[in-house]
């Protein structure tokens, strides 16, 4: 008996073909920013210690005013509600903290010389509201108020960021005639230091991701190099 064998060759590597892959690029569109942050790599210069002497000066000057006897509360309120305004409340927390506690007792003893006008009602309320104090709910504007207004009614304080809504509000408060002069200089100072500070951080941030990608193009070049 015979075994019959099928001459049919078995299928080789050489005859098995692989099927072309076509991968969807991601098409990533460029940063708009460019290399626009690396700018701000610059290292802090002398004067930008003799900055931050002069406002440790200023601060103490501010905390002073804080702390000092007034002839009216309402000075003590218009002081607080500007420092909290321009953004610099973070260096006088204690000292804010006394000041509305004593606010707060001297409104549950419905003291009359804080209720002298409307406006010194409104901020004391708010003032007290804004910063964790319970009080009661309970004419034309004009000036620098009749601007806070508006901006408020479209913008709310506790809605913006502290930092853009201190730079809106040096422009309204050096423009009131019972601004001081001293607090404003140390707002601005205080606020061009912290400025320079995020700057030199997203420099960093921004030569980190180049860093980065240049390692994540280096390992994909590695890996292409070794499966070749």
């Amino acid at each position: 008996m015979s075994l019959q064998v099928s001459a049919v060759a078995a299928p080789t590597a050489q005859n098995h073909v692989t099927p072309e892959i076509n991968r969807r690029s991601a098409n990533f569109q460029p940063s708009i920013w460019g290399d626009h942050f690396l700018s701000y790599a610059s290292e802090f210069l002398e004067t930008d210690v003799k900055m931050r002497q002069q406002i440790e000066e200023l601060k103490e000057n501010v905390r002073t005013m804080l702390t000092a006897t007034v002839e009216k509360p309402s000075q003590k309120l218009n002081l607080v509600d500007a420092i909290q305004r321009l953004g610099v409340s973070y260096h006088f927390d204690n000292e804010i903290q006394a000041i509305m506690q004593q606010l707060q007792k001297t409104h549950e003893s419905d003291d009359p010389e804080y209720y002298d006008d409307l406006y010194t009602v409104a901020l004391l309320f708010r003032l007290l509201r804004q910063n964790g104090y319970y009080v009661p709910c309970a004419s034309q504007l004009s000036g620098p108020l009749a601007a806070q207004v508006t901006h408020a009614l479209k913008q709310p304080i506790w809605k913006g960021l502290q930092r853009l809504e201190a730079r809106h509000y040096f422009s309204v408060y050096q423009e009131d005639a019972s601004h001081d002069k001293v607090l404003l200089k140390f707002a601005k100072l205080d606020f061009n230091l912290l400025q320079k500070m995020h700057q030199k951080e997203l420099s960093g941030i921004a030569r980190s991701v180049i860093t980065l990608h240049l390692r994540v193009l280096a390992s994909t070049v590695s890996k292409l190099v070794a499966c070749a």
